[in-house]
């Protein structure tokens, strides 16, 4: 959230002034200073109560609750990050498998993983590399769209104020290298195929962005995988036209913008 002042005096916004949109309510995380020559600050600022609460674009939150002297206005500088609802039993099931990691003091890449989902119901992906001593890179991603900057922030203020994780490692939240691809398939039935085409083509395409869903940071695109898929749609031949060979590494992401299917007839 950002403050606008006319004050000429320093003035301290308390952390927990709280805000408005539609029935929601936000309040700090932290307090806001404007000091003499400055007009504005920044501060962090979340829901009052958790799950989602659907889209809020940049500029649309323009109400405070807790008024006081010399103010002027706010507004929320970016998108509020949607929230999250109560996790689901696959959720909850990797969260128990990644519960013991949480013990350990010695800042373990598994511990990492769990502390920073445990913060925030929004990630889903989580890579921790190291890429010198005590230099802790995390890579988070969310469900199908990136974490926002605002929850970044967060995610590292936690890490780092968290007294069973190291003190001297110097963590940097990042987001994963998004490759964005265009997936192309020819492919032909058999000549006794009665099945309508589109009816055929319509259930492809909803196996295939089911798989490209499930894709993690550092996956190849594993092209006999979506062969696969395809060959178990009883269809005789295909071929994959797009993308060509991708550079993957350990820290990228493949995200499939489009799938065109071209049915090429029987044989």
């Amino acid at each position: 959230m950002s403050y606008l002042s006319t004050c000429r005096k320093n003035r301290i916004h308390t952390k927990g002034t709280r805000f408005l949109h539609g029935e929601n309510i936000f309040h700090s995380l932290e307090e806001g200073a404007i000091y003499p020559g400055k007009t504005k600050t920044t501060i962090l600022a979340q829901a009052e109560n958790p799950g989602d609460i659907g889209e809020i674009l940049a500029g649309e939150i323009t109400q405070i609750i807790d008024r006081y002297d010399y103010y002027q206005s706010c507004t929320n500088p970016q998108n509020v990050s949607k929230g999250g609802n109560e996790e689901d039993d696959e959720q909850y099931r990797k969260r128990m498998e990644e519960i013991p990691e949480s013990f350990t003091s010695a800042g373990s890449e598994g511990s990492y993983k769990f502390w920073t989902k445990k913060v925030s119901q929004l990630v889903n992906q989580v890579i921790v590399k190291t890429p010198r001593p005590n230099e802790i890179d995390i890579y988070v991603y969310g469900f199908n769209e990136q974490i926002t900057t605002e929850e970044k922030e967060a995610i590292k203020d936690f890490l780092t104020n968290l007294d069973r994780l190291p003190l001297n490692d110097l963590v940097t939240i990042k987001d994963p290298e998004i490759i964005n691809i265009d997936l192309n398939i020819d492919y032909y039935l058999y000549d006794n195929e009665i099945r309508n085409v589109e009816t055929i083509k319509s259930s492809l395409l909803k196996k295939l962005n089911l798989h490209f869903k499930k894709i993690q940071i550092g996956d190849n695109l594993n092209t006999q995988d979506i062969i696969r898929i395809i060959k178990n749609e009883d269809i005789k031949k295909c071929e994959i036209t797009s993308p060509e060979e991708l550079e993957i590494t350990e820290t990228s992401l493949i995200k499939c913008n489009s799938i065109t299917l071209n049915y090429r007839g029987v044989e």
